[in-house]
């Protein structure tokens, strides 16, 4: 044990000098790769400007795409209603595709765009051809000679999603598609419905595909919401920032530690320094005080005053300037020349000239403060002293009776107060310097140490063709969870971790009978709030991170033994506790990444991309947790269409699979069997 330890010290003090060592050459090659693909950019535009307009962010993304992995996104919402297919058109051409903003500009121009590569960028075509009837389909009722129903949605819908999106157009499209109700009636044909109107139906409903490629969602800020056509009739105004964390707790995502008495001790410093800052302005700062007459007094008359004034003028002067940069257009001599203007400003104001500095700079002026000062000085002390000695010494007596001084002016109460939020303050700053310091090992463990039990499996080997398919389980209770979760104490999480564990030792012994599922399976692990998805919030502003695991592949036959279902909760829970001492540099990393494109900035591209195949390989799933907004409100958001239908919004939950079309024929086994697995751990506290 002892010998392990310092093998991991080592390991840990290697790795960290060995990123201190590379550092220099990181950084250089952020601003070189950062500074080429903005020079490349621009030689673009100057060249084929007239042409195209060219995409700027360099995201990992981007650097995924291919031809036959085009990048694009789809969502699938059930609406409650009958299909109308001139309302639907017409709202979505006039709140989407002609959608003006204050300015009168169009809020989604790059909706009639198409999509092309110019020497290996993306760039948009200008002036390209738009016919909405391209990218609203409204499909037929009828799928391989069966209606469309609920028995072969899934199968319809991965027909759709398998195909490429054509290249001569802009890169989405909007499907709805009509189902045959239960009762045996299907909805209304889409063929026969030009301009007759229908009522509403409770039984009645239908789906909408989203297809659309992620360069949209990314540059034009766009929300799942609007292009679905989705309002909230209750809480039209609402907002992500309005959630409240703490009823989204997730031991799997919520590795990161707040920091609490370092914010504390910044405000609490920022806030005296703000305090003396102004004190010394209303003493000092000609704008602000007033000579014996009454009027403003602006002008320096000593050497203090002016060393005072030239203080403030280049606080303000900074302060104005730091303001207005980003508001000031990037070009190098604008921007000279607005801090040139500010500057003028602010000696103006204060009637700063080489006249007022040389008189405050004479000499029997500069001999006469020296003697005032140090004047002030001794008769303050000699005055003072005693006073400051009796208040220091009742608050000490405060202290010892009440357990804390009252006057918060002394120096033992500002001790009293500092010293305790500095101590805690160097503890989260040496956890925080820790956390840095071991970083780079735990980076390195993760990425390249492989772990003995994950043996390489059939989804590592597979060929992937870029085409997609989708299928999804049937709908799990959230409130039968909650209340095994009450009863057994284990998270929500864990027992979905658990059913899609034994879901994928289905899937592997399904396509290999003769190999033995791998005991272990690296997957990612990443969460997104709903509200990026049917709320008001653009998908690309979720800037949370990803974590990576080792799930165990475990099956659910527990032949009724409450004990050794508890055993393979606590094996999920293991691997969870775990996560929180290996996973905070990753999880970190890869949310700043997603925030600010550090690694695609700083490592050229061919080498980037071979570091994403490899981590493809590594890791061949990622499990994406939807936290529902308003799970725990008291009451659910109202979504409908802006033409009337209302979307389908339950207490429940399903696990939805993305997978290449290669696996079309086992991927299903995964969805099908997750309720399977869930009602077998619960079926007991039901």
């Amino acid at each position: 044990m002892v010998f392990n330890k310092i093998k991991r010290e080592i390991k840990t003090f290697v790795c960290f000098w060995v990123l201190v060592i590379f550092s220099p050459f990181l950084i250089t090659s952020f601003i070189v790769t950062s500074l080429w693909h903005r020079l490349w950019i621009r030689l673009l535009a100057n060249r084929y400007g007239h042409k195209y307009e060219f995409c700027h962010r360099n995201t990992i993304r981007t650097l995924m795409d291919t031809f036959r992995n085009q990048g694009i996104f789809n969502f699938v919402v059930k609406v409650q209603g009958e299909i109308r297919p001139d309302a639907i058109r017409i709202k979505f051409q006039e709140n989407v595709i002609e959608k003006k903003d204050k300015q009168g500009n169009a809020c989604y121009p790059k909706m009639k765009l198409k999509l092309t590569t110019c020497w290996g960028n993306y760039a948009w075509i200008k002036n390209s051809s738009f016919n909405i009837d391209d990218h609203l389909v409204f499909a037929p009722p009828s799928f391989r000679g069966r209606m469309i129903s609920e028995t072969n949605i899934q199968d319809y819908l991965s027909n759709i999603v398998s195909k490429y999106l054509p290249a001569d157009v802009p890169q989405w499209q909007m499907f709805v598609i009509p189902v045959m109700q239960p009762s045996g009636q299907k909805s209304q044909n889409v063929a026969s419905t030009s301009k007759e109107q229908f009522s509403d139906s409770q039984n009645q409903y239908y789906y909408i595909l989203l297809r659309i490629h992620h360069l949209l969602l990314d540059e034009e800020n766009l929300c799942v919401k609007d292009l679905l056509c989705l309002v909230d009739e209750k809480n039209p105004s609402a907002s992500i920032q309005n959630l409240d964390p703490k009823h989204h707790k997730n031991s799997l995502i919520d590795i990161v530690e707040p920091l609490v008495h370092i914010p504390k001790l910044y405000n609490t410093i920022l806030a005296c320094i703000v305090n003396r800052w102004n004190e010394f302005r209303y003493c000092f700062d000609p704008v602000l005080t007033e000579n014996q007459s009454g009027n403003k007094n602006n002008n320096a008359e000593n050497a203090l005053q002016l060393i005072a004034v030239l203080v403030i003028i280049s606080v303000t002067v900074i302060q104005k300037f730091y303001k207005g940069f980003h508001a000031v257009q990037d070009n190098l001599l604008i921007r000279t020349k607005y801090f040139q203007r500010v500057l003028k400003e602010e000696c103006a104001k204060r009637n700063l000239s080489w006249e007022m500095i040389s008189n405050a700079m004479a000499v029997t002026q500069v001999i006469r403060d020296i003697a005032k000062f140090w004047a002030w000085i001794t008769l303050t002390f000699a005055l003072t002293f005693p006073y400051k000695c009796l208040v220091e010494l009742i608050a000490v007596i405060q202290f010892v009776s009440n357990g804390k001084p009252t006057r918060k002016s002394t120096f033992f109460s500002i001790f009293f107060e500092y010293i305790p939020l500095t101590t805690a303050a160097f503890k989260e700053g040496f956890y925080v310097f820790y956390s840095i310091y071991s970083a780079p090992m735990l980076i390195f463990q993760e990425l390249f140490q492989r772990n003995k039990f994950c043996n390489i499996h059939s989804l590592q080997k597979v060929s992937l063709c870029g085409r997609k398919v989708i299928s999804w389980s049937d709908k799990i209770n959230i409130k039968e969870l909650e209340h095994f979760q009450n009863q057994s104490h284990h998270e929500e999480i864990e027992i979905i971790l658990a059913a899609i564990s034994s879901s994928l030792h289905d899937f592997f012994t399904k396509i290999n009978k003769n190999v033995a599922p791998p005991q272990q399976i690296d997957i990612g692990f990443t969460s997104i709030n709903d509200q990026h998805l049917t709320g008001p919030s653009p998908i690309n502003s979720d800037k949370t991170g990803m974590i990576c695991l080792s799930l165990p592949l475990q099956n659910n036959n527990f032949n009724g033994n409450p004990v050794i279902r508890n055993q393979k909760l606590k094996k999920i829970r293991n691997v969870i506790e775990k996560l929180h001492e290996t996973q905070l540099p990753n999880y970190i990393l890869s949310k700043y990444n997603r925030q600010y494109d550090l690694f695609t900035n700083a490592i050229p591209k061919v080498v980037m991309r071979i570091f994403i195949n490899y981590l493809s390989r590594k890791y061949p799933l990622i499990v994406t947790q939807v936290i529902d907004s308003n799970q725990h409100e008291t009451e659910d958001a109202e979504l409908k269409t802006l033409w009337g239908d209302k979307r389908f919004k339950g207490s429940h939950i399903r696990l939805a699979i993305v997978a290449d079309a290669l696996l079309s024929s086992n991927h299903g086994s995964i969805s099908k069997g997750f309720k399977r697995h869930i009602d077998s751990i619960i079926t007991d506290i039901k």
